[in-house]
């Protein structure tokens, strides 16, 4: 599969991919990874986890990109020095905003309500699973 990195600015009026980009400022696409945060395919399928709440898939969008700039040190030898821990730390600082913005609580999935007893065999644990049955031995 093909990594694409596009931003299309007569797109905005929609939300995807381009106005995700415009909105984290992730928009210099002509370096690709180099520049980019996120490749587009990673920006759809954020955006595809959360279609009804933009503000969520913006948020896992930026928590993605600082997942996956977390790992990069600052490098220097022979007198050179690539302060990469730079770009961890603005983004960290977005995500700590936005975080803010929610009134100091993150978004997250609901928990299924429809999980209840389960008695299919689909399901590994069900409520009340660890109970002492009636006449069994250690009541």
């Amino acid at each position: 599969m093909a990594i694409t990195y596009t931003y299309d600015p007569g797109k905005l009026d929609v939300e995807g991919m381009d106005l995700m980009r415009l909105e984290i400022g992730d928009t210099f696409v002509d370096g690709g990874k180099k520049t980019c945060a996120l490749c587009d395919e990673e920006y759809s399928a954020i955006i595809s986890k959360h279609p009804d709440n933009w503000n969520n898939a913006k948020y896992a969008c930026v928590c993605a990109i600082v997942n996956k700039l977390a790992f990069q040190n600052d490098y220097s030898s022979g007198g050179m020095s690539l302060s990469l821990s730079q770009r961890f730390t603005q983004w960290q600082e977005l995500k700590k905003e936005m975080a803010a913005a929610y009134g100091g609580t993150v978004p997250v999935v609901a928990f299924n309500d429809n999980v209840g007893n389960a008695t299919d065999s689909l399901h590994y644990f069900s409520f009340g699973m660890h109970d002492i049955m009636p006449g069994e031995e250690g009541a």
